[in-house]
């Protein structure tokens, strides 16, 4: 169950690198790392919500 949960997360966060690298690429740096701000805040609110 733990290493599902831990490939999960792992692949979340290759998912988001990619993601966060072709917007930082397209858009530059500053709107970049905002955009990485609001969608870290919602993949953490996603896995609190799975957590309970």
């Amino acid at each position: 169950m733990f290493g599902i949960i831990t490939a999960f997360f792992a692949l979340i966060a290759a998912f988001i690198g990619g993601i966060f690298r072709l917007i930082t690429s397209i858009l530059g740096g500053c709107f970049g790392m905002v955009m990485l701000g609001m969608i870290l805040a919602v993949v953490v609110l996603v896995a609190v919500l799975h957590g309970f």
